[in-house]
């Protein structure tokens, strides 16, 4: 395989690797964020329990808002992992595929290097 050839697959294999890669990162951000919402709704727990807002009936309202919310950020954070899995295996394949490319070149480039030297083995 001559070097252009092995040029262009490198180039072509890493920016499949970089695609993948922003696409896994687009994921954890979306899954930091819904942790972040859940992790503000357990701490705002104590909130409901205020004397006005019992006095009021406002605390059962709340409580009931919350434990939806929770319920719908739980299930989309479910979706996410499940996303992230997959995303994360294609970051693998295209990691994978971009290193034996590296690899295919640098070989190349050191056989090029012991031809000019005279060496030719």
């Amino acid at each position: 395989m001559n070097r252009d050839k092995i040029a262009q697959m490198a180039a072509v294999t890493e920016a499949v690797y970089m695609n993948e890669f922003q696409k896994v990162q687009a994921i954890l951000s979306r899954e930091a964020s819904l942790r972040s919402s859940l992790a503000q709704l357990r701490d705002q727990r104590h909130a409901a329990g205020s004397r006005q807002m019992q006095a009021i009936g406002a605390d059962l309202a709340w409580q009931t808002w919350r434990d939806r919310s929770v319920q719908q950020l739980n299930l989309e954070l479910a979706r996410v992992m499940a996303r992230k899995l997959e995303s994360l295996d294609r970051v693998r394949a295209a990691f994978g595929r971009r290193e034996a490319v590296r690899q295919l070149a640098q070989k190349s480039a050191e056989q090029k290097k012991r031809h000019r030297s005279g060496n030719g083995n």
